[in-house]
């Protein structure tokens, strides 16, 4: 995999979110919060690789870290960030739809680092993404306690659970063999991080590739006969006559889709076209329901067209990840349930800043405005 004759090579990783320690069938990991405050934790640990995988690049393997860093070698002048996100984000949208979750990696997270021939590994760049510069911080025992804390009974999964999802993916996705599961990630992950308008765009363009494999192997290629009209196959193919509007009705016509498919990959439709053509801000409910008519038109090729909520689960699993909203519900925690906690320090204006002398803002005060003020403004329209 590496370059053979030195005891480092040059490698491209990047780190994965949320963060997740990968075990092997020996591995455990062991903390206290004394460690935590003091940074006194196995670093070292965090610097081996746990396990590598056949990504399709033969002879080159994609490796995984115990800290849950994606691995492969550079490519010297081949190399380019955007294949390195395309080949990450491939191998971690194949382990999605076998039941693991990670976020797409983004090019911010893309760094070079270096790996010896024991196979540890560490950064030697700081990188610019959020996820990357954690799992470098924690690595070489950069961090503040609030960062360490990650790493008090952090999230595990073993190298065999990742292998078996590597493979349910593979076999899910081998039915969908023209759709970029990379942008299919990207589009997931905003819809995670309630980037609405994103979601919508990333997704959908994934349900139209799923649209033109189904409008392929079910009218082009069933329906082909050569010589009933003067260049019919490349009427059939022509996207101006036949558009993903024409082809949704003409699937459901055939009993393809069934009535609630039908309903909502409109509803879809109409938002991406609101939003493209007359700026209109997609919401929530526009995204999640992309992110549903996905899961069953998908759901309904690999069960020839029987079942539409087969891959509920995974469905299900991508919204468990979905960031909070900005009021969450309450939620009333125990004495016993609470594993840790710290002080903040007061600003001024809180009950415990006391007596103490601060720098004055002039001229400012609070206002009641009345909700329907706000419902009338389009700024705060646009979200709801």
């Amino acid at each position: 995999m590496f370059m053979s004759g030195n005891n480092s090579a040059p490698i491209v990783l990047a780190g994965t979110w949320p963060y997740q320690l990968i075990f092997r069938d020996d591995d455990n990991w062991q903390m206290t919060l004394d460690d935590v405050n003091h940074r006194d934790y196995d670093y070292i640990k965090l610097h081996r690789l746990s396990g590598t995988f056949d990504v399709g690049l033969d002879p080159i393997y994609l490796a995984i870290g115990f800290d849950g860093s994606l691995i492969l070698p550079l490519f010297g002048e081949l190399s380019n960030k955007k294949t390195y996100q395309r080949i990450f984000n491939t191998f971690l949208g194949k382990l999605l739809f076998g039941g693991v979750f990670f976020e797409s990696v983004t090019t911010a997270d893309i760094s070079l680092g270096e790996m010896t021939n024991e196979g540890y590994f560490r950064y030697i760049q700081t990188p610019n993404g959020f996820a990357s510069r954690i799992h470098r911080l924690l690595q070489e025992v950069e961090v503040t306690s609030l960062e360490a804390i990650q790493l008090l009974n952090p999230p595990n999964i073993t190298l065999s659970s990742i292998y078996n999802a590597l493979d349910k993916g593979n076999n899910i996705l081998s039915n969908f063999p023209n759709l970029s599961v990379a942008q299919l990630l990207s589009g997931i992950t905003f819809l995670n991080k309630w980037e609405w308008a994103e979601a919508l765009i990333f997704i959908w363009t994934s349900i139209e590739q799923i649209i033109n494999k189904i409008w392929i192997e079910e009218i082009y290629n069933k329906r082909n006969e050569k010589g009933v009209i003067t260049k019919r196959s490349k009427f059939l193919m022509d996207e101006r006559t036949w558009t993903a509007s024409t082809r949704i009705e003409l699937f459901y016509q055939k009993g393809l889709i069934e009535v609630e498919t039908y309903r909502l990959i409109n509803k879809v439709r109409k938002a991406r076209n609101d939003f493209i053509h007359d700026g209109i801000v997609p919401n929530q409910n526009n995204a999640i329901n992309a992110l549903q008519v996905l899961m069953r038109v998908m759901s309904k090729i690999i069960t020839n067209y029987q079942k539409p909520n087969e891959l509920e689960n995974i469905e299900k699993l991508i919204l468990k990840y979905m960031q909070r909203s900005l009021l969450p519900k309450k939620k009333r925690i125990h004495d016993d349930q609470i594993v840790a906690w710290r002080k903040i320090k007061p600003i001024p204006g809180e009950k415990n800043w006391g007596e103490k002398e601060f720098e004055k803002v002039e001229g400012f005060e609070f206002e009641r405005v009345p909700i329907e003020v706000l419902k009338e403004n389009e700024n705060y329209k646009e979200e709801q």
